[in-house]
């Protein structure tokens, strides 16, 4: 009997990847049902999973009772590299198998981290509005970045490319990760405290998850520098929001760029983190440039085509 491979929303595949899709996935007697547009409900969501056997998705929120209705589920392919939008423990329980994308945009958020903090050393966006505003520049001198010390928490793919691109730019690299790395000759490992406290820069690095919810709050903030700034371009729930908004409005920090809020886009523009001065956030672009969205399609079929050859890759559960 054949089976069924539904991608429910959109997932910025591109037309030769569903025709290769398609073409390969014809040799193991599974059809494609690809929907172009987002789901508008619950409701709807329901509808298009219900009778799948795989399913292909990015940022789809599937909660345990919106899984439940899909009794003949046996794969997930996540085309991203979070994976908390869906229920890992119903899955678990239920031995439905889950893939993510791991790697596909590591390049894209490490070069957006680097322009982040670039962006806020030279004062680029406050001397950008004064000049449309005033046609001059403020009294508002910038920074350089070397001999600076950045400090990197989390030593997975993008963790080592930020230390990568930082060194280049000739700050003093320091990594706090909860994996040891003794091997690492050439990268100097800290403690928590050590870098929060000596870091002119501070980058995050780390999954989402209940270990590192709320990894940055009101203690962090009161060890870092008054002149540090502090970049997001993981999960926003590992920087526990009140505490962020303190800390800015206090001057405890010089600045936050963020690139993810609680909320994914669209988000209320009168949404208040977004009217603090020194917050510069970004509508979740780390992973947004075309080689990236290209390059996590391709994962999320091999992964695909790999579980059907018996071989699960970039398992999640």
């Amino acid at each position: 009997m054949s089976k069924t491979l539904v991608i429910p929303h959109p997932i910025e595949i591109t037309d030769n990847q569903i025709k290769q899709l398609k073409d390969e996935l014809s040799h193991y007697d599974v059809a494609v049902k690809y929907y172009a547009d987002e789901p508008t409900s619950k409701e709807q969501i329901i509808e298009r999973i219900k009778d799948a056997n795989y399913l292909m998705i990015a940022v789809l929120h599937l909660n345990a009772d919106i899984l439940s209705y899909a009794k003949n589920l046996e794969y997930i392919s996540i085309t991203f590299t979070g994976y908390d939008h869906v229920d890992i423990e119903y899955c678990k329980a239920h031995n439905i198998k889950v893939s993510n994308a791991a790697g596909y945009s590591t390049t894209a958020v490490a070069e957006l981290t680097i322009a982040m903090a670039i962006m806020l050393f030279r004062q680029i966006i406050p001397q950008y509005l004064s000049l449309k505003a005033a046609g001059d520049r403020i009294n508002l001198p910038g920074r350089e970045l070397y001999g600076k010390t950045w400090g990197v928490i989390g030593y997975g793919n993008i963790g080592k490319k930020v230390v990568e691109y930082a060194k280049y730019l000739g700050c003093n690299v320091i990594v706090y990760t909860r994996t040891a790395h003794a091997d690492e000759k050439d990268v100097i490992f800290v403690t928590k405290e050590y870098l929060l406290k000596k870091s002119d820069i501070i980058s995050l690095h780390i999954p989402l998850n209940t270990e590192t919810r709320h990894f940055i709050s009101y203690k962090e903030f009161s060890l870092m520098k008054k002149d540090a700034i502090l970049i997001n371009t993981a999960r926003a729930l590992i920087v526990d929001q009140d505490a962020m908004k303190d800390a800015l409005l206090n001057k405890t920090i010089s600045a936050v760029a963020t690139d993810v809020l609680e909320n994914d886009p669209p988000i209320d523009p009168q949404y208040p983190l977004l009217h603090i001065d020194n917050l510069f956030a970004l509508p979740h672009i780390g992973y947004y440039t075309s080689e990236a969205l290209e390059r996590r399609a391709d994962i999320g079929i091999r992964n695909l085509i790999n579980y059907l050859n018996g071989n699960v890759t970039n398992e999640v559960c």
